[in-house]
């Protein structure tokens, strides 16, 4: 970290390639590199806790720290285990698996009371990372520590080796953690300033429920697919600040329309699941997405877990795009039997859910393959004009 925010100063100084740095520059450089030296003699236990049997621990507990800075973030994350008596092991440790005894630490009370507080309450920004933070953990299990009892800030602000090396409060944690703990005074908060939320309102507004994109209208997938492009990019050129486009779409608006295809289309369909799953909820077992295990990925599209998640695969054939049974899976279907040269039911499944969970997929191929004829020629004229860009 102590590199990079380094590497990030230089780079705002906009200094070309054969330029000599500033002799501030130079000497935090030099003390980095001559830090470097101490990490040799630093030695860790390969064991958690070499001295306790692994069939006597009982009690873990994993305790994770946070913290950010302008330039930069950070997090450690500890095991504490009961030894008897009112005493505590602790020792540092990196893990990915789920516990069911946690505890969050931050040393900002401000972000704590946006965590324990209602999503609803705060500005966009704030909003979806706190909405994303309790999907993944309880706002009962956060609580408040102090900037100097963080081992995460010693990360956030970018530390040089040789005191890191020599910190116990980053190898052991904070002292109070080998402690009993007395969790009920951590869980400090403040009251936000008037700016940090939302005050209320009495707004006219108009409730619009329905798709802004008229997908029947269309019968070509291509179709659809380039008109929500165009909608896309003429929204980006009548924003005042933004880089105009022109010309043919590019790959990237393609791309991108893609997306918002997708993305308008299941939420047409599956807003409750969705609205499920951002909560931390499985859908409804009335949902045809029960038996699916979906998740959300960063850009709102409804994925597939599935049982590949290992395999050498890209991500997008690993988790599959949930397309909901009605009119754009058929234009979709379609597309990949005029695509296939008018390939039998199998094929086109089986090519199909390299990138999409079209659900009822079969039935709708079933279809298609025995009155897609109508749409033959139509559909080759359309794919000679919009070759296959995906």
């Amino acid at each position: 970290m102590y590199a990079k925010i380094l590497f990030q100063d230089i780079w705002r100084l906009g200094l070309d390639w054969d330029e000599v740095l500033p002799k501030e520059l130079q000497n935090k450089f030099q003390n980095w590199v001559k830090s470097i030296a101490a990490l040799k003699y630093w030695k860790i236990n390969r064991c958690y806790f070499p001295e306790i049997s692994w069939s006597k621990l009982s009690g873990l507990e994993l305790h994770a720290f946070g913290d950010a800075s302008e330039k930069g973030y950070g997090t450690s994350v500890y095991l504490r285990v009961p030894l008897g008596g009112g005493t505590y092991q602790v020792s540092f440790v990196v893990a990915r698996s789920r516990t069911v005894t946690y505890c969050c630490w931050t040393d900002s009370k401000v972000a704590l009371a946006w965590i324990k507080g209602n999503p609803c309450r705060w500005k966009a920004f704030v909003s979806n990372r706190v909405v994303e933070i309790q999907s993944l953990t309880s706002p009962c299990h956060w609580y408040h520590c102090s900037g100097k009892e963080n081992p995460a800030d010693l990360i956030s602000r970018g530390e040089l080796a040789e005191p890191l090396v020599n910190s116990t409060l980053w190898i052991n944690g904070p002292t109070w953690l080998s402690e009993p703990l007395t969790l009920s005074d951590k869980g400090e908060t403040v009251d936000l300033p008037v700016e940090e939320s939302y005050s209320e309102k009495i707004i006219s507004c108009v409730s619009v429920t329905t798709n802004i994109f008229e997908f029947e209208r269309w019968s070509h997938f291509n179709k659809a697919h380039h008109v929500v492009g165009w909608v896309m990019r003429f929204i980006n050129n009548a924003r005042p600040h933004s880089v105009k486009m022109s010309g043919p779409l590019s790959s990237g608006e393609l791309v991108k329309a893609k997306t918002k295809l997708f993305y308008c289309v299941q939420r047409e369909k599956f807003a409750q699941e969705i609205a499920d799953l951002r909560k931390g909820k499985s859908p409804a077992r009335s949902s045809p997405l029960c038996r699916l295990d979906p998740f959300v990925d960063d850009e709102g599209l409804l994925r597939i877990k599935g049982r590949l998640e290992n395999a050498d695969l890209s991500f997008e054939s690993k988790h599959p795009i949930i397309v909901p049974s009605g009119h754009v899976a058929k234009l979709l279907v379609q597309f990949q039997h005029i695509f296939l040269k008018h390939a039998g039911v199998s094929t086109i499944v089986s090519t199909l859910r390299g990138s999409y969970w079209i659900v009822g997929v079969r039935r709708i191929a079933k279809t298609e393959c025995v009155f897609g004829v109508r749409g033959m020629i139509p559909g080759l004229v359309i794919s000679l004009l919009h070759p296959y860009q995906d």
